[in-house]
């Protein structure tokens, strides 16, 4: 999808917006559009090329969505420099949908037609029956080390600390066997719930979830920097990929130094973070997730709660 942003203030501008773009693909388009604007089109006779031109006044943000039959497959280019050094960009954007949605979201289309139907809205819901006959990709959680880190700090006290719980306690429900798994507290200072990651079992699972349901805003301040610092310091198990999953309400004085840190120990752990309520710092939460090539996701109501953390895991 191509958005080119048009200036807030060319609305009432005394001169007008000429936009004329040239699409060039590996294999032939099957699907170009726009709901924003009208706009006229020319293809090449093998349709891998395509010249768009608007052509009316552009008020506001030209969405231009166009589609391939080569759009997921790998590509590489290679360029050599005056020094003789060669350089090779590849680019892979694999499909992950499950059969049945890839197969729905863009009609069988007759030899040498493109859809240009701006209005048409693919739908990707399949119904229960069809999703039981196997064609369907089941995603469990992984077998890693999960260490939970959650915000105890006086500004979570009522809903932020509700949903922060009940969030952790999802969690702990839905990690698979053999995977290892710790909750660290934290505010102006910090508790472990085991002094080093445990395996997920019964006994350890139900010792989790005891102490997690007595959990209230009781620990001061907002201080993650010495929580995450000690655990980025514990020794990973080479066989159990290390993932924290941050779960705070507010803001920090160092955002940056916990980014950097977090940045800075990314080859060894990846962090995942939730923003809890209203208020939290969309910047801290962000960022984290950014710099530790994670997830991160907002969490203002009770009901987004199980969508929100089946999609972490």
């Amino acid at each position: 999808m191509i958005n080119v942003a048009m200036h807030g203030g060319t609305k009432d501008a005394p001169y007008i917006w000429n936009l004329d773009i040239n699409l060039e693909m590996s294999s032939p388009i099957n699907r170009l559009v726009s709901r924003s604007h009208s706009f006229y089109s020319e293809f090449s006779p093998d349709r891998a090329q395509a010249k768009v031109q608007v052509i009316e006044p552009l008020k506001s943000d030209f969405l231009l969505l166009f589609r391939s039959e080569s759009i997921n497959q790998a590509s590489a280019i290679s360029t050599i420099n005056k020094y003789g050094e060669q350089a090779i960009s590849l680019s892979v954007m694999p499909d992950l949908r499950p059969p049945k949605i890839r197969a729905n979201t863009l009609p069988s289309l007759a030899i040498g037609k493109v859809d240009m139907d701006g209005k048409k809205i693919y739908d990707q819901k399949v119904d229960n029956e069809e999703s039981d006959n196997g064609d369907y990709l089941e995603l469990e959680p992984k077998v890693y080390e999960y260490i939970f880190l959650i915000d105890r700090s006086g500004s979570m006290d009522g809903d932020p600390m509700v949903l922060a719980v009940q969030a952790l306690k999802l969690f702990l429900h839905s990690l698979p066997e053999g995977s290892k798994f710790n909750v660290v507290s934290f505010g102006s200072s910090y508790e472990k719930l085991f002094e080093k990651s445990l395996p997920y079992n019964e006994e350890n699972f139900r010792k989790a979830i005891d102490e997690v349901s007595k959990f209230g805003a009781s620990l001061g301040g907002t201080e993650i920097y010495s929580p995450l610092q000690d655990l980025l310091k514990q020794e990973a198990d080479p066989l159990l990929p290390r993932h924290i999953y941050l779960l705070t309400d507010g803001a920090v004085y160092n955002t940056e130094e916990v980014v950097n840190l977090i940045r800075l120990n990314r080859e060894s752990c990846f962090v995942h973070t939730f923003g809890i309520g209203s208020g939290a710092s969309s910047e801290l939460v962000k960022n984290c997730a950014i710099a530790g090539h994670g997830h991160y996701s907002f969490i203002l109501r009770l009901d987004e709660i199980e969508q929100k953390v089946i999609e972490a895991l």
